[in-house]
């Protein structure tokens, strides 16, 4: 198995969700309503350009909510 630096990742909305163990309408909950959760970025400023996550971002999340850090 490949070693991957989880900071160089990047990973779709439905991958972040996914690994969050949350819906898609509830991660876009989240993302709008959570300040600590991260918003990502667009890989491109066209239209309609996949919004992108840093894998490690999402699992420093994960780990708040785990922790139950959950306040929503």
């Amino acid at each position: 198995m490949t070693e991957f630096d989880p900071h160089y990742v990047r990973i779709g909305r439905q991958q972040a969700a996914h690994i969050l163990g949350l819906s898609l309408s509830e991660f876009d909950r989240r993302r709008r309503d959570d300040p600590r959760c991260p918003d990502g970025a667009k890989d491109s400023p066209a239209r309609g350009s996949a919004r992108l996550f840093r894998l490690s971002d999402i699992y420093a999340y994960s780990e708040q909510l785990m922790l139950g850090n959950d306040s929503l």
